[in-house]
């Protein structure tokens, strides 16, 4: 499985393993071209600055190590709808990756605040029930 992904992506895994010296797995990723005509996928988009929103720590930081990695930039994290409200308002990022549910003040309450000044929201939800989400996209 690594070594797809890995070749997905250009790269290659190579395996180094010696009897009672243990296996050390080599993982070779080129840099991503984030210049004008680099990878389709993301051109044109590389440099966003983004503000990630998410309750659970561990979600985030791979969403922000996955996304800074295909050369977007992520000026700020927030772990509730009141920070992102607060930090949208300070920062001004090109957009905002919103969790929908969310403890306390929740994603759709910030998402309904936050579109009046910023309209560029990405909503995230991994729930089975659409009513949120379209919710969202109704206000």
């Amino acid at each position: 499985m690594m070594r797809e992904r890995a070749q997905a992506v250009g790269g290659q895994v190579e395996i180094r393993s010696a009897p009672g010296q243990g296996t050390r797995i080599l993982v070779h990723i080129p840099r991503l071209d984030t210049a004008p005509g680099g990878d389709a996928a993301t051109s044109g988009l590389t440099g966003l600055r983004l503000l990630l929103v998410d309750d659970h720590p561990l979600f985030l930081e791979g969403l922000r190590s996955l996304l800074t990695a295909r050369g977007f930039t992520v000026v700020v994290m927030a772990h509730d709808g009141q920070a992102a409200l607060e930090q949208t308002r300070a920062l001004r990022p090109d957009v905002v990756v919103m969790d929908v549910n969310m403890p306390g003040d929740g994603g759709l309450e910030a998402t309904c605040a936050i579109k009046a000044e910023l309209p560029k929201i990405v909503m995230l939800t991994v729930a089975e029930d659409n009513a949120h989400l379209f919710e969202a996209i109704e206000r």
